[in-house]
């Protein structure tokens, strides 16, 4: 009996340990869950403080770029207006130009009916002397990119109004910006041209020449120098500019015809 009350006792205590051993693996088991749960719950709540610091940088960046393009609009407002102000002012300065035009032609008129009316002969006399060429600043200096543009513009409405001291005064402006000196110079040199002040419009075209290396540009500046020195009488002049018109493109407009005339000229002054 004793035996087995010892065998019972023993069987007792090995399930008692075992018991004790399985609890301690259970609360092992749960301190490695909620150890595990805790990690999985720092690294989220980690994962997730770092899309919100991601979602806040990009929402600061798209702030930032809406603020430039906000930017970027109100400049580019800015500078319409003023373009849009530019060519009111434009307008309205060809415009003023137009009127000026047309009492300057009603003038003209008037005054040439009372020439003819009083002094017939001495009105025609008078229209038959050349006009004495005055000195000209052919590139004007101290006018800004925007001047010189409108300046070009104004000088083109000038031109086809008639008035030419009014277009080479503007060209000469617009001659003061690289991008339109070409331009300007020929335009200016035809100008002068026309209102017989031949050395200047020389002056103009061999300036325009030296600023430019495109073919076509050479071909209209040696052209427009050959019919310069024709209309100014200096025959042999023509001709070379015109031989050099040719060297460029020999069917540019009347070239050819224009270097066989002046030949003839030229051949009939020598008396050949």
């Amino acid at each position: 009996a004793k035996k087995r009350e010892q065998q019972a006792l023993e069987e007792a205590r090995q399930k008692a340990e075992a018991e004790r051993e399985a609890k301690k693996l259970e609360r092992e088991r749960l301190d490695e869950e909620a150890n595990r749960k805790a990690l999985e719950e720092l690294e989220s709540k980690k994962r997730e403080q770092q899309m919100l610091e991601e979602a806040r940088q990009k929402a600061a960046a798209e702030l930032e770029a809406k603020e430039r393009e906000q930017q970027m609009l109100e400049e580019a407002n800015h500078k319409a207006l003023a373009v849009l102000e530019a060519r009111k002012r434009e307008q309205q300065m060809l415009e003023e130009a137009r009127q000026k035009a047309e009492a300057e032609l009603e003038a003209k008129k008037l005054e040439q009916q009372r020439l003819e009316t009083k002094k017939p002969l001495e009105g025609q006399a008078a229209a038959s002397k050349p006009k004495p060429e005055m000195p000209f600043q052919i590139i004007a200096k101290g006018v800004s990119e925007e001047d010189a543009n409108s300046s070009y513009n104004l000088g083109l409405g000038y031109m086809d109004l008639g008035l030419l001291d009014d277009a080479a005064k503007e060209f000469s402006r617009a001659a003061s910006d690289p991008k339109l000196r070409l331009e300007s110079l020929m335009l200016l040199g035809i100008c002068m041209r026309k209102l017989k002040n031949y050395t200047t419009a020389i002056q103009c075209f061999t300036e325009a020449i030296k600023s430019s290396a495109e073919k076509e540009k050479l071909t209209d500046l040696h052209y427009e120098t050959g019919i310069t020195f024709q209309v100014w009488g200096k025959l042999q002049e023509a001709l070379d500019s015109f031989k050099l018109v040719i060297k460029y493109d020999k069917s540019f407009r009347d070239v050819e015809t224009r270097v066989y005339e002046l030949r003839k000229a030229l051949r009939s002054a020598q008396g050949g």
